[in-house]
Parts: structure tokens; sequence; C-alpha cells
């Protein structure tokens, strides 16, 4: 085979972190007509709750369990001072929420967004809580089964663009990325037993982690709630 195919072969290879960054970032064509549904977008009518997800049968071969999840960083010994006894009790109702445009998701209008899906709620003395979003859940058809979801322990330092956790679905097995460098203060290990908390409350009791973030000029890579619906709206809806 001359480098030429090869090349174009190479060219049209796309890692599964691209995948779901690229989710809703472009538009056209029947394959993302087929992932907006499968993200909870379509062209009927907009409901307030999205619907139960089903298995999609376009959608990418789920990855067995633990093929390709990295292995975390090993915890420092204490989380950072000041900040050790915090403990990060969620609101009890949402805050205002942004509709996407043509899907049955939606994103808080309290916090700021990183374009792999993760949100960060920002608080005082440098912490953040971070979680998914709605529409996350949905491209990965999450179940919340007991062995589906891997978080890291306290204490354990992240990196921007890094490991953060696994997720595994009925859709697909991803890996979530961090979208700010620091040290997890607390970790929701609620969801290990409540996992669905993430389906049903991806903005309240379904976060992942407090963390306490060392590098705030991070936070001008993050977009905000209107941005994000934007960029992740149906690109069939009118």
């Amino acid at each position: 085979m001359d480098s030429s195919n090869i090349k174009n072969k190479q060219d049209k290879i796309i890692s599964r972190r691209q995948f779901l960054k690229n989710a809703g970032l472009i538009t056209g064509g029947a394959a993302i007509t087929s992932l907006a549904m499968a993200s909870g977008c379509s062209n009927d009518d907009i409901t307030s709750t999205p619907p139960a997800t089903t298995p999609g049968t376009t959608a990418p071969k789920p990855t067995p369990p633990g093929s390709t999840t990295p292995q975390p960083t090993a915890p420092t010994p204490t989380a950072p001072p000041g900040n050790d006894d915090f403990v990060y009790v969620p609101p009890t109702s949402n805050p205002e929420m942004v509709a996407i445009p043509g899907c049955v998701s939606k994103v808080a209008a309290d916090r700021k967004y990183s374009y792999e899906h993760v949100w960060v709620k920002l608080l005082d003395n440098n912490l953040a809580v971070l979680g998914i979003t709605d529409k996350m859940q949905l491209l990965i058809g999450f179940t919340g089964s007991l062995d589906s979801i891997f978080l890291l322990d306290p204490g354990t330092e992240v990196v921007v663009d890094r490991f953060l956790a696994n997720l595994e679905g009925n859709k697909m097995n991803a890996d979530i990325y961090a979208p700010l460098s620091g040290t997890i203060v607390q970790t929701n290990f609620e969801l290990k037993t409540r996992s669905l908390q993430m389906v049903s409350e991806p903005y309240l009791s379904g976060w992942l982690y407090v963390i306490e973030y060392d590098k705030p000029e991070e936070l001008d890579n993050l977009i905000s709630a209107e941005k994000y619906a934007q960029l992740n709206a149906n690109p069939d809806y009118d």
C-alpha cells in the first residue's frame, strides 16, 4: 500500500476522546443526526425531563470494563491546608436551567463548562465542584450498574486534560478528563451505590468531586452555559 493511502486511513481515525469532544460541536450529515438522537436530541417536541436512555443501534461499540482506564495518580497524604475539613452539601433544587436547542437535555446556568462535557461550579477558597453534564450521561447511555463508575480518592492530584474518572454505559465506555488542575478534596463515593443520581440529578446530587484548583488561569479555558448549549444544539433543529 502506498504512503498516500496509509495517510488517508490515518486521517479517518478518531479517538474516543475526540469523538466525545466533538459531539455537538460538528454539524451536518446522517451520522451527526444519529449522534444527536443518541445524546437526547431530535426534531420532535422537546420536554423538560430526559426520557430513559435505550441502547443505540449505530453508537460506538462499548469498550470492555478496565481495558483502557488509566491507573489513577498516587494520592498525596492529605488534602490541601485550609480545606481538609470541607464537606460539600449539594442544593436540593436545580438552579436556572438553559435549554439546549433541539434536545431534551439542559445545562445549569450557574456554572462553567469544559468542551468535553464536564461542569465546574466555583465555590470560595479556590474550591470547585465537578460533574458531568446531562448531555454527557446521555451520550454514554449511563445505566448506573455498580461496576460502571471509577472515581479517584481524595488527596489525588489531577491535571487539566488528564484522567479524572471512567464511566461505562450501554453506548460506550468513556474516560472523563479534568477541566482544571488541583487536588481532590472530596469524592462523591455515594455514587458507587446510587450512581443513577448522575442521570436523574446531574447538576445536584450527581456531582463527582470537589477539588482545590491551583491554576486559576485555567478557568479562562472554560465556557458559559449559554455557549455550551449553543455548541451542543441539534444541527437539524430550526
